[in-house]
């Protein structure tokens, strides 16, 4: 390796890809699906692959959970029975319902009428009357998506790509090793399974090295790649044992506290020489060496040896003697596959006869059986149909469309293999929430699916997620069944999922590299994986030598300059708050007292939630559960910290922020406004992932300011004074605008990155101060002065948001932007108590402080022009926990907390992709009071402030009682009692809180003296 090539070759791949990072679910330049091929897949979809017949077909599907085409299910007939009533209940759409004669129908009939997601099966035998006979019989399954409405636009041609991500490869750090010596890296714990990791290092440096044109160290390259071969063929076990000439699964020295159960040197998996030997012909191939040839003879003479009558071959064996270690049997594609391949390369065809009997093995076993079992080294061989996966049964489809091209019935074979690893493996949208139970460790990616990159393949049921090999083997099998049949959908299909791998060597982490993982973080890199991606994609080249492109944009108005486009790809995202803001008061929820012209445009221009929710009735509180994406309760911020207690109380430490998210992901971030969550200096906004902070730190604030006057509202913190990161200025102006101000500017401050934009207005909040400019725009027929107050601040506000629209769209930076607007709370109704400020809350009862939908439900709109639809009124219950997912997952950031944020990504939702409801429950805990909203039904106990007391449950039909008027708890016992336990089984992970409220909302707080109040400690 030369000194300047590996800095130069990693420039070149940051330079390519670090800025190409994007969401792929929310992508806007992307390629539309074909809707004639999309219906035909539609179609075809009813027809069932392999259904299960007693005594003809074995059930395989014991242990599915996902399917695109239409499955049959192992029910017993039931004595009596004439005939069988089919139920599927979707999460979402109408349940439908046929008969049929035999309890393992195929559910054909109403496939293509049940919608994506979760579905349960009921299946009620009935007598010659019609009459149920015995135990109905059930089955949980996930309706999959069959093929996708678009896919993301590849990020460059599959050739360029195929070329990066080799070249980034060789020269990471993981194969440095065999350039600087003779053995692997003990740091690259992968170097534990040589048979195909150090042999994927050696092909990986040959294919490099043997380029057209020859890149700068190919002479070096081409050693390294030696030296890797050359290291595998001095392990192999030696002449004289069973498996001689063959490559070890597992290191016989290293990394054996790594090595888990069955993981022992001990130990053979026979599929490892094929797949060894494929990497020794691609060193060959580089080299021209005759020993490496030689080296794959071996390998295929030791098949030979060890083939048993029937043509097959223990697939898991002690090396030395052969004796099996399980009872498995090889599933042979890779053998065959390798053996083919060496034919070619000898025009040898000695072994042609083994490659024969191991085929006609197949078609009489796994073909009848359907039993795809995995053949994975780092996990152990199962019993059948435990643990299916796509690759042999690919690997066979491959090998019939390439040799059985014109055999209708090998040819039908194929199909039936390819849409079997495409009912069970390929993820065309959102995949299912639940995974094949006892999975490896490494299937807890499954947990992580909403931060998987669509469209994908997963790799088996015992590690449920998306690799890239997997896509690999797809691409290729998709590819193989065009060039036989001329048909254009699996080219189209290929297509899709090489788009994504492109989009994996979009992270800085590891610029360049497809990643292993195909998710929104690249976790462990394999790199044999790696290079069936390179080859698969180089494949792919060549059958379609440029890649789709999406439609071209618009050309801009000859009457008006084009405005400025953003350089960022990846989207900004803007957060309006505003303070105690009434339902009511707004134009589009029926205010009439003053104007909201801006306000009610942005809610057209996107999407307005009319169920939307905060996590509490409280300023601090509803804040923290947006800002963290967590319910508050988890974490013990429970209560506003009373006055004086902000120099020690506040958001706790171990908490990330969404300002921590956004920052390490390399966006420029900012708060403007109002803090409300810790006034330490280590709590203080710049050191909680935010670069830019203008504004105040704690609850209130006067809006009002004059360089050298005093504040009217002295009960108003901070006075005059408004920070600028961590220096206390003097300013002159009205804060509304001044925060206006500088979110403009730092817009068009930021505009070469993408950017995060926290705008927390202290609007409406008191004091009600009333300025000429806004105050003399209040209807007269508002008399009263606190009103009149209310209603200047608000118009200044809906100015505001019209100078930021305005912005948005004349900088061009609207497409691009994803917005969200919406209160931290209901409005204050209740006099003299909680900031009282004259908000409407109105159709709603109560208000800020209280767990009534007055206190809860706020004004909510997410706008993304081009992204959402305009003018759409989404009604199912929302939360601003959603905020947090919604935001991280578009601009493709993979939170480390994404596991413990409580929200969901809504844009599905929103977009109307999804129909189900984003959330099963929603829940409220504060200090005594306590709530859940499930479907239509809320059961509250709140408080009135006047009287300080307790409601008790109380059971409401926010379908039919909106102001929760009709206590419904005495006619519905049960409801109440399954709420109650669900808000209990809840509240069982929620903390204490970790200090007191204020005695009007918490009974409990001691009287107050000023100074912290802690009713616990942590930090």
């Amino acid at each position: 390796m030369t000194a300047e090539s590996a800095p130069l070759r990693f420039i070149r791949c940051a330079l390519l890809c670090f800025g190409l990072a994007s969401t792929i679910a929310s992508a806007q330049d992307v390629v539309k699906m074909d809707v004639a091929l999309r219906k035909r897949a539609i179609q075809e979809s009813t027809v069932p692959i392999r259904p299960g017949v007693p005594s003809e077909q074995p059930f395989w599907n014991g242990h599915a959970v996902q399917f695109q085409l239409a499955p049959a299910f192992d029910f017993k007939e039931v004595p009596g029975a004439v005939s069988y009533r089919f139920t599927v209940v979707p999460a979402r759409g109408e349940t439908v319902t046929f008969t049929a004669e035999k309890p393992w129908a195929p559910l054909t009939p109403v496939w293509d009428k049940v919608i994506t997601g979760r579905a349960v099966l009921t299946v009620q035998a009935l007598d010659a009357k019609g009459a149920a006979v015995g135990e109905a019989m059930t089955r949980t399954f996930h309706r999959a998506a069959v093929i996708p409405r678009d896919y993301p636009t590849p990020k460059m041609s599959w050739l360029d790509s195929a070329r990066t991500a080799l070249d980034a490869l060789v020269h990471s750090q993981d194969l440095r090793c065999w350039f600087d010596g003779k053995e692997p890296d003990s740091a690259v714990h992968l170097y534990r399974y040589p048979s195909k990791i150090v042999g994927a290092a050696a092909a990986a440096l040959a294919m490099y090295a043997a380029q057209t044109p020859a890149p700068a160290d190919a002479a070096e390259a081409m050693q390294a790649a030696r030296r890797a071969a050359d290291y595998l063929l001095a392990m192999s076990f030696p002449e004289g044992s069973a498996w001689a000439h063959h490559p070890p699964t597992y290191h016989p020295t290293m990394f054996a506290d790594r090595m888990k159960g069955h993981m022992n040197p001990a130990n053979y998996m026979t599929y490892c020489g094929a797949e060894t030997g494929g990497y020794y012909l691609d060193v060959y191939a580089a080299t021209k060496d005759a020993k490496y040839l030689d080296a794959a003879v071996r390998i295929a003479e030791t098949y030979a040896r060890q083939q048993r009558e029937d043509g097959s071959w223990l697939l898991f064996v002690t090396p030395q003697d052969g004796k099996a270690v399980t009872d498995n049997v090889m599933n042979p594609t890779l053998v065959v596959e390798f053996l083919d391949r060496l034919a070619r390369v000898t025009q040898d065809h000695r072994f042609d006869a083994i490659r024969d009997k191991a085929v006609t093995w197949t078609l009489r076993n796994p073909v009848r059986t359907w039993n795809w079992q995995g053949q994975f080294e780092d996990v152990k061989p199962l019993p059948a149909y435990e643990n299916l996966t796509e690759h042999e049964a690919g690997d066979l489809a491959i090998h019939l469309f390439q040799s059985a091209a014109k055999d209708t019935e090998q040819r039908a074979l194929a199909n039936d293999l390819m849409r079997f690893c495409e009912d069970q493996f390929v993820m065309w949208a959102q995949p299912p929430a639940t995974s094949p139970k006892d999975q490896n460790p490494d299937g807890k990616a499954a947990s992580q699916s909403k931060t998987w990159m669509l469209p994908c393949v997963l790799e088996q049921y015992r590690c449920y997620a998306p690799v890239n090999a997997s896509s690999a083997k797809m691409i290729r099998v998709y590819l193989s069944a065009h060039r036989a049949t001329g048909d254009r959908l699996p080219l189209e299909q290929a297509r899709a999922l090489a788009a994504t791998l492109t989009h994996t060597q979009s992270h800085p982490k590891a610029p360049g590299r497809y990643q292993t993982w195909v998710m929104q973080k690249p976790g462990p890199m394999w790199f044999n994986c790696e290079l069936l991606a390179i080859r698969a994609m180089m494949e792919l080249a060549e059958a379609d030598p440029v890649p789709e492109k999406s439609k071209p944009a618009p050309k801009a108005s000859k009457s008006s300059p084009a405005p400025k486009a953003q350089t960022s790809t990846r989207p900004n995202v803007l957060v309006i708050l505003t303070d105690d803001l009434g339902y009511g008061d707004i134009g589009v929820h029926g205010g009439k007292d003053a104007p909201t012209p801006n306000i009610d445009a942005l809610a057209a221009s996107g999407v307005r939630c009319t169920n939307a929710y905060v996590t509490a009735p409280m300023c601090g509180p509803s804040r923290a559960g947006f800002m963290t994406g967590r319910y508050q309760t988890r974490f013990g911020f429970e209560h506003n910290p009373r006055m004086g207690d902000e120099n020690t109380l506040g958001l706790p430490l171990d908490q990330r922020t969404l300002g921590d998210h956004f920052h390490d992901a390399g966006y420029s971030t900012g708060i403007i406004g109002k803090w409300h969550l810790g006034f330490s200096p280590q709590r203080w906004p710049l050191e909680r992932g935010f670069d830019e902070f203008f504004g105040f730190l704690v609850a209130m604030h006067n809006f009002v300011l004059t360089k050298g006057g005093e504040s009217k509202f002295e009960a108003a913190y901070s006075r005059n004074m408004i920070y600028r990161g961590r220096e206390l200025q003097k300013i002159n102006g009205f804060t509304t605008d001044l925060f206006t101000d500088e979110a403009l500017s730092f817009m068009e401050r930021h505009r070469e990155k993408p950017w995060f934009l926290y705008l927390a207005y202290n609007a409406v909040h008191t004091p009600l101060e009333v300025i000429a400019e806004y105050g003399d725009r209040v209807p007269a027929s508002v008399t009263d002065p606190e009103r009149r107050g209310y209603l200047s601040l608000l118009i200044g506000l809906d100015d505001s948001i019209g100078r930021l629209t305005t912005h948005l769209r004349e900088s061009g930076l609207d497409q691009n932007t994803l917005i969200f607007f919406f209160s931290d709370n209901g409005g204050a109704t209740k006099k003299p108590f909680l900031s009282y400020n004259t908000g409407n809350n109105a159709p709603l009862r109560g208000g800020k402080g209280q767990l009534l939908e007055g206190g809860i439900r706020v004004p909510f709109f997410v706008s993304w022009p081009g992204t959402l639809p305009a003018g759409k009124v989404y009604d199912e219950p929302v939360s601003s926990l959603d905020i947090a997912r919604t935001a991280l997952e578009v601009a493709s950031i993979g939170s480390r907390s994404y596991d413990s944020l409580d929200g969901v990504n809504l844009l599905p939702y929103l977009r109307g992709e999804r129909t189900d409801a984003p959330h099963d429950a929603l829940y409220w805990r504060l200090g005594p009071q306590k709530a859940v909203r499930k479907g239509h039904w809320k059961l509250v106990d709140w408080r009135e402030f006047t009287t300080k007391s307790q409601s008790g449950w109380q059971l409401y039909d926010l379908s039919k009682d909106i102001h929760e008027d009709h206590d419904l708890s005495a006619q519905h016992p049960d409801v109440v009692a399954d709420l109650k336990q669900a808000w209990e089984t809840w509240d069982a992970k929620n903390v204490p809180a970790l200090w007191h409220g204020s005695s009007t909302e918490d009974p409990d707080a001691p009287e107050f003296k000023g100074g912290a109040n802690k009713a616990s400690a942590r930090e």
